[in-house]
């Protein structure tokens, strides 16, 4: 079978710059400070947060599936 470089080299680009998205959103550093924003009691903040790193395991974890099927059907 023939190896694409180019095809995987965009593929992990693609991955890294979404895991890097998912970690500017994942880190409140662009909330402001005087922000009191609640929701059933737990800060707005924190919810996004926790949000944004349960996304960011679905993206894993696709990852992850993703590749051990297509190594399966490669077989």
């Amino acid at each position: 079978m023939r190896e694409f470089p180019n095809l995987h080299r965009a593929h992990r680009l693609w991955v890294t710059a979404t895991y890097l998205v998912l970690l500017v959103l994942l880190i409140p550093w662009y909330w402001p400070e005087d922000n009191t924003a609640q929701l059933f009691g737990f800060p707005l903040w924190a919810l996004t947060s926790l949000g944004v790193l349960f996304i960011t395991s679905l993206f894993t974890a696709w990852l992850c599936l993703r590749e051990t099927f297509e190594e399966d059907a490669g077989r």
